[in-house]
């Protein structure tokens, strides 16, 4: 590991709400905020895995897309609330899963 035998820092999180908590926009804004803040130390490093043996571009195929890592790099506190939750928006989402739930 790159970081084996030192301390390193970090946060827990405690959600308190559950049904309003937004994990991905969540985590997204906490990515934003460390490359923010480490910027020059910063780096997309590949994570293999079986379905990605080189492991390169794993963030993209985990979020979907190309766009959001290439602006979430870029983005300034200002803008980042309004454009991390156009990204995480899924309006019809309660709708489109009705049909599947079990209990309601």
């Amino acid at each position: 590991s790159k970081y084996a035998n030192q301390l390193c820092e970090g946060i827990m999180f405690h959600v308190t709400d559950r049904r309003r908590f937004r994990s991905v926009a969540a985590g997204l804004h906490l990515l934003r905020l460390v490359i923010a803040a480490h910027r020059d130390e910063f780096a997309w490093l590949p994570y293999p895995t079986a379905a990605n043996a080189p492991g390169y571009g794993h963030f993209d195929r985990l979020i979907g897309n190309v766009t959001v890592r290439t602006q979430i790099e870029q983005l300034d506190a200002a803008d980042a609330v309004p454009v991390i939750h156009a990204w995480t928006a899924v309006p019809t989402w309660a709708q489109r899963v009705e049909p599947f739930l079990l209990y309601t």
